[in-house]
């Protein structure tokens, strides 16, 4: 019994990548688009959003980087 709960103990986490945006709501990628095309900082657009500022930071980052490649 001890074996089985060493073994379960020791096992690798699994590691979850969180999902993209885009795939999640689109809406809201266009929305955070037209808000940094205003001005608004990472905090602010995260606030009228309703999502955290890195999510924001990290979608604006893909996209930016997709957008220079086209």
């Amino acid at each position: 019994m001890m074996l089985v709960f060493v073994e379960l103990c020791h096992r690798p986490a699994k590691r979850v990548k969180p999902e993209k945006i885009e795939e999640t709501d689109p809406a809201v990628c266009i929305r955070i688009l037209e808000l940094r095309q205003q001005g608004l900082g990472m905090a602010a657009i995260g606030k009228r959003v309703g999502r955290n500022s890195r999510t924001v930071w990290r979608f604006l980052r893909g996209g930016e980087a997709s957008s220079q490649v086209a």
